[in-house]
């Protein structure tokens, strides 16, 4: 739980209620005919919990919200709080994958690593892909562009941090957990895209399973 150890607070301090789990049922019943909604239910309240679950067990903080056609997740990090990582994360689901539009993480190196958080977070990536079964995640605009940083300053306590971003990490991060580089002709300003197959290691684990059992 590293973000609670630096915050010296536990994790359950963090989390509040979400808004939008109050509308949920209403979504639900306004939506239940669409034909994406319908055959997967990719951002359903269940997936949601395991995957907010799965941050905090991380020791990732977020602040996790659909649209309201349940077909879009954005994924930022606490609000008003003065905590040592900043990320604006957005997943869809586009027929059978896991798209992530955006992938922006910040940290303050003085406190934690910045490869450790990115390794979390693309990892719980890749168990929520399994988890609600597409085939592939497709990550949108990696380019490994020059180290970035700024200054934010928390309203709380006036205090001034600086957040660092090296997106070369990314990359090295990508490549040692088998996602392949598609750069766009078409499209050269968006960034590269890398792919990753994730039904193959779903049938690996299940064939590993078997034989455990």
């Amino acid at each position: 739980m590293e973000i609670a150890r630096v915050l010296d607070c536990s994790v359950k301090d963090l989390i509040e209620d979400d808004v939008w789990k109050v509308y949920y049922d209403e979504i639900v019943e306004r939506f239940q005919n669409n034909p994406i909604f319908k055959s997967g239910k990719f951002f359903s309240i269940e997936n949601l919990n395991f995957l907010e679950k799965l941050l905090t067990g991380m020791g990732i903080i977020a602040d996790i919200t659909p649209n309201n056609a349940l077909r879009t997740v954005y994924i930022r990090n606490k609000q008003n709080m003065n905590i040592p990582i900043y990320f604006d994360i957005t997943l869809r689901v586009h027929s059978t994958c896991l798209e992530v539009i955006d992938l922006y993480i910040y940290v303050n190196r003085e406190i934690i690593s910045e490869r450790n958080i990115k390794d979390c977070l693309i990892q719980a990536i890749e168990i929520y892909t399994k988890k609600i079964n597409v085939n592939q995640i497709i990550m949108y605009n990696i380019n490994g562009k020059a180290p970035d940083q700024f200054d934010y300053l928390h309203e709380d306590n006036l205090l001034e941090t600086t957040y660092h971003c090296d997106p070369t990490i990314e990359i090295d991060l990508l490549k040692s957990r088998g996602f392949t580089l598609q750069k766009s002709s078409f499209f050269p300003g968006l960034g590269d895209t890398w792919i990753k197959l994730i039904k193959d290691e779903i049938q690996d684990e299940k064939e590993n399973n078997g034989l455990i059992l």
